[in-house]
């Protein structure tokens, strides 16, 4: 499939287009006002009523409330696949222009009033310090104005006679609703989305938005992927002792580092339009494969010392004890020898940041699987390809070739790393332990005391080394998407390296101009890898 669009694909060498810094991306720079008024119409007459809060609720009091939600580690299975669904949902609206004009309509007022009458305890506390970062959290999001965070906080939250909190995010329109919901989610109060985003989606109050033909490039339809697109397949791998436990909840943690603008970075590199898309597709993929993103957010726009700080923090963080897993995810410019470019153009190497992992620095993760995705160019060659005759078996029939004899003095002219069994014993110290007794080697029947400091590590690389990352300054790299959609449909039944395979299969067969692009993984992983979704 080749994307001969000019203009709408580039690498991460840099490029004229800036985009603007945000955290969500619904967070755009739209006007903060209230629906129009001719938006402000009552919808009750075109809607079915709104049915009585389900009797099913989890348990309350004698009250009628609950005094806690469930988190996400209390979800059943048939739960936290219908919270999946209920996110994909909730983004997709977001990023579509739809909400911007819809008002909120009676019978959905009634449900969201109701709902927190009966669970007062989901409802978001917007007093004392938390509530003032909650505050500027909404504001962020534009579900309350500048002018309005002020009076709730100097006059508290009931300061308008006949009104509340919810009464003025009701008028702010259905936008400000779900931008409230995510929140929401980011409080992990979970039962609440659900509740309110199924309501939403039955009545089909906001469309879920998709690009007109006339719009839409030539491939898009088969390879453009948005957070709404997402949806994992569940299913549990028993591999015994030779796959990784990975039933923790959280799976692990993801770190997702996406660098945007490179305004300071002295002209070496320009902006990286579409990587917003990128940062929110993986957000989504790892969020319905278990995992937690690391504070809830992606890292927008770090220098390299920024960078290096943040990934401190979070190797050193106690999060990572009673997780199965880690994730670290870096999408910037890059360069030669595995440098990483901050947008001040300063470079940090892969193989730094992965040393903050090590068993010895961090000890939390010892003995568990920790993958890394550095989405960058690694150099400034162009891979044009080579056609091959569809009828001749040479292409496979070399793969198939038996490697040649190590016993022979010309398997080594090329200079190469490999090595023989038939190697001087002093260089078999490094395998071996020594004692009183002499050296022995290492018994593999009983518990194993000791780790290397090297294993248990994959590394994912969007380009092989020296080569460009080809990336569409309007859907992303071809890498993340590809990636997103192979573990999406596959990832309740194959391994993680089967899947990467896959990936390379797919990614082989674009190309930009003749251009092509194949990633490339190292790993250093004991068992097999299956993330066991929804389990």
């Amino acid at each position: 499939m080749d994307f001969d669009h000019e203009g709408l694909v580039e690498s991460d060498a840099g490029h004229p287009e800036a985009r603007i810094q945000r955290r969500y991306p619904w967070e755009r720079q739209d006007s903060t006002g209230e629906v129009p008024a001719q938006a402000q119409r009552d919808d009750s007459s075109q809607q079915p009523p709104s049915p009585p809060v389900s009797s099913s609720s989890p348990e309350s009091n004698e009250n009628g409330s609950r005094s806690n939600g469930k988190t996400r580690a209390d979800l059943t299975r048939e739960e936290t696949r219908r919270l999946n669904i209920c996110m994909g949902n909730l983004t997709n609206w977001l990023m579509g222009s739809s909400c911007k004009t819809i008002s909120v309509p009676r019978d959905l007022r009634t449900h969201v009033r109701e709902l927190f009458i009966r669970n007062p305890a989901w409802m978001l506390k917007l007093e004392g310090e938390k509530g003032s970062r909650m505050l500027e959290r909404l504001k962020d999001l534009h579900v309350i104005s500048p002018q309005q965070m002020e009076i709730y906080q100097t006059q508290g939250i009931k300061s308008t006679p006949g009104d509340d909190f919810l009464d003025y995010l009701f008028r702010r329109g259905i936008r400000a609703v779900l931008n409230f919901t995510m929140v929401l989610y980011e409080e992990e109060k979970l039962e609440a989305v659900v509740s309110i985003v199924e309501h939403i989606a039955k009545r089909g109050y906001v469309p879920n938005e998709t690009t007109s033909p006339e719009q839409r490039i030539a491939y898009l339809s088969e390879s453009r992927m948005t957070p709404g697109d997402i949806h994992v397949k569940t299913g549990l791998y028993q591999g015994g002792s030779r796959t990784y436990p990975m039933k923790s909840r959280p799976r692990g943690y993801v770190l997702l580092i996406n660098n945007e603008e490179f305004t300071h970075s002295g002209g070496a590199y320009g902006d990286r339009a579409g990587t917003h898309v990128d940062g929110d597709n993986l957000c989504a993929l790892f969020v319905q494969l278990g995992f937690e993103i690391f504070e809830k957010r992606q890292f927008w726009n770090k220098t390299k010392t920024q960078m290096v700080q943040i990934v401190r923090d979070f190797a050193g963080s106690s999060i990572h004890h009673n997780a199965d897993a880690v994730v670290v995810c870096i999408l910037s410019h890059g360069t030669t020898k595995g440098r990483i470019s901050g947008t001040d153009g300063e470079h940090v190497t892969d193989s730094e940041i992965e040393g903050y992992f090590g068993p010895n620095e961090c000890k939390g993760l010892a003995g568990k699987p920790k993958i890394f995705l550095f989405v960058a160019c690694r150099g400034g060659e162009r891979d044009l390809g080579m056609k091959i005759s569809q009828s001749s078996p040479a292409s496979t029939d070399r793969l198939r070739e038996s490697p040649p004899s190590l016993a022979s003095s010309s398997a080594f002219a090329d200079g190469s790393d490999v090595v023989a069994d038939t190697l001087p014993s002093e260089m078999l110290t490094w395998s071996v332990q020594t004692d009183e007794r002499g050296p022995r080697m290492r018994n593999n029947s009983g518990p194993q005391d000791k780790i290397s400091n090297s294993v248990d590590f994959i590394t994912v690389h969007s380009t092989v080394p020296d080569h460009l990352s080809l990336r569409h300054t309007k859907d992303g790299t071809f890498f993340v998407q590809e990636f997103v959609k192979v573990l999406a449909e596959e990832a309740h039944m194959y391994d993680f390296q089967t899947m990467l395979a896959e990936v390379n299969n797919r990614l082989g067969q674009l190309s930009h101009k003749g251009e092509m692009q194949t990633m490339v993984f190292s790993s250093t992983l004991r068992k097999n890898l299956f993330f066991n979704p929804g389990y």
